[in-house]
């Protein structure tokens, strides 16, 4: 069974927006003479947001899509691909970047942000055309 794995574009100044966020929720805490804490909940908090974010992934299974970002997957049939289009949406998804397509099904919408956009595209209307022409 072919399989490609296509992982999520990561926006950088998203990253450092994250990581400003952070810092300034944990920075009070360093002016209660506590810096030393201020500095361990910061990295508690920055590295598995950071990991989360790099380890966002879309794999091409067959005719299946798979959505893995962190400890959750979510599986879409290519067969019921009805469009896609790019979005610049805000929505919470599993996307670390702004530069975003709308993958809607026949059931189901998915907002992602692979690295390599126009390959992932090809591929994924290579499958649903593969899927029309056998059923």
């Amino acid at each position: 069974m072919e399989e490609k794995t296509y992982h999520s574009k990561v926006d950088l100044w998203l990253l450092l927006l994250i990581h400003a966020i952070i810092i300034a929720s944990v920075a009070p805490i360093g002016f209660m003479d506590d810096i030393l804490m201020c500095v361990i909940m910061a990295v508690v908090l920055i590295v598995p947001i950071s990991a989360y974010m790099f380890n966002i992934r879309y794999v091409i299974r067959g005719s299946r899509l798979i959505v893995k970002d962190g400890l959750f997957s979510r599986v879409y049939d290519i067969h019921d691909m009805r469009s896609i289009k790019p979005t610049h949406t805000l929505l919470s998804a599993p996307a670390a970047s702004l530069d975003r397509l709308e993958i809607n099904f026949t059931h189901d919408t998915v907002i992602v942000s692979p690295k390599h956009k126009d390959d992932f595209i090809r591929q994924l209307r290579e499958m649903a055309q593969d899927a029309e022409e056998i059923g």
